[in-house]
């Protein structure tokens, strides 16, 4: 009986916030990233040579910018002055916005698709190249340290279902994912979602034909 009343005890205990905040990052990390596997569910084709088709991709550049403005707004609006009597006082410990412009281009710099795409398996790793540049590998159920003009980030990549998948998390926060599939039609899919400080949300989808 005694054994009894600790249990009900113990399930009365109230929900405090630090419980409730930590159980928010949690969902918030298994949100971004989904579990990966070492093989697909089904053969997936999607090595090759493979140029890009921009007339049935994203507009790259006007989702980048729209998603810049729109992050550039919302950070201009915390950055108001309050009203202390007949002063108005900056908000503090906020730096101004960086230059919208400056962003696109550094943002595009990093994240633009390749005209050009090879993918490659070789030795149980994809081979993935762009426009001409050296191949990068990628082990299916791995993790590898990465640092790039982004910052310091870990790559997890792997199949989900019938899409190879590259995710990296950076320490500051930032999470890229980006796909490859073949959809029926024989066409390469490749998506990119950004969430991050600089443009908060952007999916671009990108389609491939196979080179002649």
């Amino acid at each position: 009986m005694i054994k009894s009343h600790a249990l009900r005890r113990r399930r009365r205990l109230p929900i405090t916030a630090s419980t409730l905040l930590a159980a928010a990052v949690l969902l918030a990390g298994l949100a971004g990233c989904t579990h990966l596997s070492e093989a697909p569910s089904h053969a997936a084709s999607i090595s090759g040579e493979w140029v890009l088709d921009p007339a049935s991709s994203d507009d790259f550049d006007a989702l980048l910018r729209q998603a810049v403005d729109a992050q550039d707004k919302k950070m201009r609006k915390r950055l108001r002055p309050v009203s202390v009597g007949d002063h108005e006082v900056p908000p503090l410990g906020l730096l101004p916005p960086e230059d919208p412009a400056i962003i696109h281009d550094r943002l595009a710099e990093q994240l633009r698709p390749g005209d050009t795409l090879r993918l490659t398996w070789l030795e149980g790793t994809l081979q993935i190249s762009a426009n001409g540049e050296p191949a990068r590998s990628f082990y299916p159920g791995s993790t590898a340290s990465r640092i790039d003009v982004a910052g310091t980030g870990r790559i997890r990549s792997g199949w989900n279902g019938d899409r190879f998948e590259l995710q990296t998390k950076y320490e500051g926060g930032d999470l890229r994912v980006q796909s490859f599939s073949v959809d029926a039609s024989g066409r390469l899919i490749v998506t990119l979602q950004v969430k991050s400080e600089a443009v908060n949300k952007l999916d671009v989808t990108s389609r491939y034909q196979r080179a002649p």
